[in-house]
C-alpha cells in the first residue's frame, strides 16, 4: 500500500481518493486504516479540525503524501532525539534496523525520558521487561536481545536473572554439599523414592556421600550458568557437582556442554558409576550401542 502512495505524482490526496484506494468494508475500517497510515508516516493530515468530515470519529478531508526523501529526513530526526542511553550512531548507520524495531525502541525511549528513576531499584529481567513494554518476555525475544546488544543496556536496565528451577531433592542442606546430577528420569525418581521412604540424610553410592539429587532434563542443564545460578540462588552453599548420564555419545556430549556452560562450577564425571555400569553389562553380556549419524557403534 505504501508503494502505491509513493507512485502517485500528486503531493496531496483527498479523503474520497483515499477511500477509493483503501476500499474499506465500513467507516470504522476506513478510520483505522487512515490512522495507521498516519502512524506509519505515509500520510499527514492537512488543516485544522474545521477541515474534517464531521463524523465520529472524524477524519480530515485532505492529506499530504510523505515522500521517501522526506520520510528519511524525519526518521533521522527521530533517531537523533532518542534518549542518550541509546547508541544513536548505530541506528543512523542502519535505519532499516531502527524501522524494524521502532515500536519497541520508542517504548524504551519513553521509559528513559519519563521513568528513568525506576531503574534505581533492581528488578528481575521479566519484571523490568513488563515495566517497560507491558510484556514480561520481551527481553527474551530476538528484538529485545537485539536492542540490549546494540545499545549495551544490560547494566543500565539494572535487572538480574532468576535461575530456572530444576527438579531436585535435597537430603541435607549444609555449607558444603555434593549434588548428583542425573540425566535418566527413572533413576532420579528411584533414588528420590529410596531417600524419602527411608528418611535418609544422605545417599552413599559407591562410597560417595550424596546430599542431593538433580534431574538434569536434557538440554536444560546445559544452559549458560544454569548450575552456577542454582548453586548461588537456590542453595547458597558451596557445591561439588557429580554428573551421571547415559553411557553413550549423547550422554558424554551433554556432560561436556554442562562443563562449558558452567565453567566456574566444580563438576566432575561420576567415573565410578560408569565403571560399575560397564562391569555389570559385561557380566550379563549386554550388547549396547548408540547411533551417531548413520553409523552404529557397538560396545562389548
Amino acid at each position: 500500500m505504501e508503494k502505491n502512495f509513493q507512485e502517485l505524482k500528486q503531493t496531496y490526496i483527498t479523503l474520497e481518493e483515499l477511500e477509493n484506494i483503501i476500499k474499506p468494508v465500513d467507516y470504522m475500517d476506513l478510520v483505522q486504516k487512515v490512522n495507521r497510515f498516519i502512524e506509519d508516516g505515509i500520510i499527514a493530515q492537512v488543516g485544522s479540525k474545521r477541515n474534517t468530515n464531521g463524523r465520529i470519529p472524524f477524519l480530515y478531508m485532505k492529506y499530504r503524501i510523505i515522500k521517501d526523501k522526506e520520510k528519511d529526513i524525519e526518521l533521522e530526526r527521530e533517531i537523533k532525539h532518542l534518549a542518550p542511553e541509546f547508541k544513536i550512531e548505530k541506528y543512523l548507520s542502519n535505519k532499516n534496523l531502527y524501522k524494524r524495531q521502532r515500536d519497541e525502541i520508542k517504548k524504551l525511549d519513553n521509559f528513559f525520558k519519563t521513568d528513568k528513576e525506576k531503574l534505581k531499584v533492581q528488578l528481575s529481567k521479566n519484571e523490568r521487561a513488563y515495566q517497560i513494554w507491558k510484556y514480561e518476555k520481551m527481553l527474551d525475544t530476538q528484538v529485545g536481545k537485539s536492542i540490549l546488544r546494540v545499545n549495551n543496556l544490560e547494566e543500565i536496565l539494572n535487572f538480574y536473572l532468576t535461575p530456572e528451577p530444576f527438579f531436585d531433592y535435597i537430603l541435607n542442606q549444609k555449607e558444603n554439599m555434593t549434588i548428583l546430577i542425573i540425566e535418566n528420569k527413572d533413576t532420579w525418581y528411584t533414588l528420590r523414592k529410596i531417600a524419602r521412604n527411608n528418611k535418609l540424610k544422605s545417599l552413599n553410592i559407591l562410597g560417595l556421600e550424596i546430599d542431593g539429587i538433580i534431574y538434569g532434563e536434557g538440554n536444560k542443564i546445559t544452559k549458560h550458568n544454569a548450575l552456577e545460578d542454582y548453586e548461588k540462588e537456590m542453595l547458597n552453599s558451596k557445591v561439588n557437582f557429580v554428573y551421571w548420564g547415559d553411557l553413550d555419545f549423547t550422554g558424554i556430549d551433554i556432560f561436556e556442554r554442562v562443563k562449558r556452560a558452567n565453567y566456574r562450577s566444580d563438576i566432575r564425571l561420576f567415573e565410578e558409576i560408569y565403571e560399575k555400569m560397564l562391569e555389570l553389562s559385561n557380566r550379563h553380556n549386554f550388547k549396547r550401542y548408540c547411533k551417531r549419524s548413520e553409523k552404529e557403534y557397538y560396545f562389548k
